[in-house]
């Protein structure tokens, strides 16, 4: 059977969250440091290539990674002979990879779009929470008055709610961001953890300057993760440190003074 996504986010899924927006982060570039080999690159990049082929939620992140880093091709070829999946759940990964993917064919990519939002305004669709979470992902507007009637009534489930409030801040719903602050106190443990996991992604990476020291420590952090059993923390791992070489390869160098 197809493993999917758990749906309570589990702590080691937070914390590479937390490390791929913290060491994505502008600021983070000016801390001192040396761009990774190509052979080190490469190790990185084989993490992702490995688990992309992979027909569960592990796959899907390490498509969307390779994506993030500029590797569509690995990702188009993995995902596209799946593109008629009908698995609840993985189905909208599997979307929302080639939706990615297709960035640059806004024909292509807006088919996947709607497959997804077809399923979100499926009352009947068993993935319907997928469906809302991965149209905000793909920062997708409500276009019809059936998907806001849909993500409105979605927005009182106390475990879905988070990812359909997402929508509305995205749709500038004044309230929807004080009831998504709101949510992190709810008694629903899913909806506590989907909270967090929401306002993490929608405040960006942190803008705090790390020193050379702390740079240096989170690094090395990132390296354990790269060998962790959890495959899917891996490549959470892997990302991280190609965002940080790419960071780092696109900062201005400046010259010393003389």
């Amino acid at each position: 059977m197809m493993r999917v996504c758990n749906p309570r986010l589990t702590l080691r899924t937070i914390f590479a969250f937390a490390l791929m927006t913290i060491l994505a982060a502008p600021s983070f570039a000016d801390a001192p440091r040396t761009a990774l080999s190509p052979a080190e690159r490469g190790r990185l990049v084989r993490v992702l290539t490995d688990a992309v082929n992979r027909r569960d939620f592990v796959g899907v992140h390490a498509a969307e990674a390779l994506v993030d880093v500029g590797l569509l091709e690995p990702a188009r070829k993995a995902f596209e002979p799946q593109a008629d999946s009908k698995e609840p759940a993985y189905r909208i990964g599997v979307w929302r990879v080639m939706a990615r993917v297709e960035t640059a064919d806004k024909a292509r990519r807006a088919q996947y779009v709607e497959r997804i939002r077809a399923v979100l305004l499926d009352h009947q669709a068993a993935d319907r929470v997928h469906a809302c979470e991965t149209l905000a992902k793909l920062n997708e507007p409500i276009t019809l008055d059936a998907e806001r009637t849909a993500v409105d009534a979605m927005a009182k489930d106390p475990a879905a709610g988070p990812f359909a409030l997402w929508r509305l801040v995205q749709a500038g719903e004044p309230s929807a961001m004080d009831r998504l602050t709101a949510a992190l106190k709810a008694s629903d443990e899913i909806g506590r953890s989907r909270a967090a996991y929401v306002l993490k992604w929608l405040r960006g990476p942190a803008q705090t300057r790390p020193s050379a020291i702390d740079a240096a420590a989170e690094r090395e952090r990132l390296e354990q993760q790269l060998t962790d059993s959890d495959e899917d923390l891996r490549v959470a791992a892997a990302l991280a440190l190609l965002r940080l070489d790419d960071a780092t390869r696109s900062a201005p160098t400046t010259r010393p003074r003389s």
